[in-house]
């Protein structure tokens, strides 16, 4: 096919979606009207060509019994302890002072939530040592339920 621009005739059987054919433009003197070209029919639709995918393997990677965790270790998270929560207005809650009391939804000895980075992970109950206060885990969440909350 040589570089020479195409006539009109072949620009409108583009367009409309006909071939045309290549070698009348090849063959067509340089100066001068262009003979119309025949255009042929080109097939309706686009193409379609079937892929073949090669066999997918499985891979042998050995299993260890212990994962190694050691790059996990310096990783931060954020443990909150629960003790329940409450729903409040803007009003009340500026009028809240010093020595103010508000019900929570939970009662005294009922367990606590333990959530890490926002997800809860066991539960326990509240416990002083010395001066401080810690939590004492009474239950881990199961496997599939910290799962779905990550979903969640």
């Amino acid at each position: 096919m040589s570089d020479a621009p195409l006539s009109e005739e072949q620009i409108a059987a583009l367009l409309a979606g006909n071939a045309f054919d290549a070698a009348a433009t090849d063959s067509a003197p340089a100066a001068g009207p262009a003979a119309p070209a025949s255009p042929t029919v080109a097939p309706a639709g686009p193409a379609v060509e079937e892929v073949v995918f090669g066999e997918l393997h499985p891979v042998d990677a050995p299993l260890e019994s212990e994962a190694d965790i050691t790059l996990l270790l310096d990783v931060p998270l954020t443990i909150t302890v629960e003790l329940g929560q409450a729903t409040m207005t803007i009003r009340e809650l500026l009028e809240l002072g010093q020595g103010a009391i508000k019900r929570l939804d939970r009662k005294a000895g009922q367990p606590v939530d333990v959530l890490v980075n926002g997800h809860r992970l066991a539960r326990g109950e509240v416990v002083v040592l010395d001066e401080d206060f810690g939590i004492r885990v009474t239950d881990i969440v199961s496997k599939a339920q910290r799962v779905q909350s990550m979903g969640a």
